[in-house]
């Protein structure tokens, strides 16, 4: 697995802090030895290789210690631009979840894994440079996209984690938003 170029920069995790958290073998490789990108399409951000409360990778609970116990099932890798928590659920086989802070750290998937997570967000990159390459640099704040270049996003999701894209999921949701703006304009 490499990063493309197209991310700035890549946050990888020192193996002790990794340990804390008690994630799976994959999991904690992948943050290890591949990281995660700084900031990511679509206005996603990723915590810091740090221990630093609000910057850097940690427990829900430790972040907010007004959560009961059992939100310390959640590791908090990043944030979304509206501010909701993206997390490992160690407790459910190490998916990737976005809670939502205004309904109490509500779950929405994410991705299956952290590797899909991976594969997603390149995934949603290419098809941003493709816009943006394809219809100008205001490509994409315009809408110039096309329901075929939609769809072949899709699909590419569909086939990288099938289960990010069902209806109610976040990245079905990002799906969606597009659409709407297209529509709109």
């Amino acid at each position: 697995m490499k990063w493309s170029s197209d991310f700035e920069e890549i946050i990888k995790y020192n193996k002790d802090r990794i340990s804390k958290f008690d994630f799976d073998k994959p999991t904690a490789d992948f943050l290890i030895n591949y990281g995660l990108p700084k900031e990511a399409a679509p206005f996603l951000t990723f915590s810091n290789d740090t221990d630093e409360q609000y910057e850097g990778i940690g427990n829900l609970t430790h972040k907010f210690d007004f959560l009961e116990k059992d939100y310390e099932r959640y590791i908090v890798i990043g944030s979304n631009g509206n501010g909701d928590e993206i997390v490992i659920d160690k407790e459910d086989n190490c998916k990737v979840k976005l809670l939502d802070h205004e309904d109490y750290f509500s779950e929405q998937f994410m991705n299956s894994n952290i590797e899909k997570l991976a594969g997603t967000l390149m995934i949603y990159q290419d098809f941003v440079a493709g816009v943006l390459e394809k219809y100008g640099e205001d490509g994409l704040m315009d809408c110039k996209y096309t329901p075929e270049d939609i769809q072949r996003l899709k699909e590419s999701l569909a086939q990288n984690d099938k289960d990010s894209i069902i209806e109610g999921r976040m990245w079905n949701e990002e799906i969606e938003i597009l659409i709407v703006n297209k529509e709109e304009i």
